[in-house]
């Protein structure tokens, strides 16, 4: 997917892991940002203009903050 968005030509690719491996593969791949925090996968359609695009692939654990 990050790849995807990078050959498309997003300009601002935010990756969401909690898992820190997985944080520093997905930087690698592309992704300009790469976070922890699971909320936060919520908040980006609150923080994405008009314009932008969220492409959620997965889901974090229920109840998992």
């Amino acid at each position: 997917m990050i790849q995807g968005a990078r050959i498309a030509g997003a300009a601002v690719i935010v990756a969401v892991d909690p898992v820190p491996g997985r944080r520093e593969a997905s930087i690698r791949a592309g992704a300009t940002h790469a976070v922890g925090r699971t909320e936060l996968m919520a908040q980006a359609f609150d923080m994405a203009r008009a314009e932008g695009t969220v492409t959620l692939v997965g889901m974090p654990q229920w109840g998992r903050p």
